[in-house]
């Protein structure tokens, strides 16, 4: 019976199978000893295959996001997403970065929370509302424009009539 060229590499690639599971340490130890001696040569060559490749992923990524059904699925899961919690954080502290706030991302988190926890504006005792319409009585996050630093939670009134000075000057 004469095998074919498909049933050879099948037949190869089933006994390399079952050669790599049973002597799975020794080949493991060959290979960590391969590289122990070849490292530069080993970091060259992946270098070298990450620069060929970066230019055949930068053209999938950029057919992929050209196509007009990813385009809409993309912009559907962003809107989801700006959504959920989560979402809803990371645009606010873009839009308070953008305005310039300076700040660690641990105090930009503990400013988050007290400004999804505080009730009452610093400034003139309002009950704080988070409806995004910027009704007068909706949280802000107050900030120095010189100097990027957070100064308090007040109602969106006190922040554009800048009532805080009376109150903290």
């Amino acid at each position: 019976m004469v095998l074919s060229v498909e049933e050879k590499k099948e037949r190869k690639r089933i006994a390399s199978k079952k050669y790599c599971e049973k002597n799975k340490e020794k080949l493991a130890l060959k290979t960590k000893e391969y590289y122990h001696k070849n490292k530069e040569k080993e970091s060259q060559r992946g270098k070298k295959y990450r620069q060929e490749n970066k230019e055949k992923v930068a053209l999938k990524k950029k057919e992929y996001n050209s196509n007009p059904i990813n385009k809409e699925k993309n912009a559907l899961k962003k809107k989801e997403y700006s959504k959920t919690p989560n979402g809803k954080k990371v645009n606010t502290l873009k839009q308070w970065k953008g305005r310039g706030l300076i700040a660690s991302k641990e105090e930009k988190d503990r400013i988050y929370n007290l400004y999804l926890n505080q009730e009452l504006c610093n400034a003139c005792d309002c009950i704080l509302t988070r409806t995004g319409k910027y009704c007068k009585t909706d949280a802000n996050m107050d900030h120095c424009h010189e100097t990027g630093r957070f100064r308090h939670i007040i109602c969106h009134s006190c922040n554009v009539n800048d009532n805080w000075k009376k109150h903290f000057c």
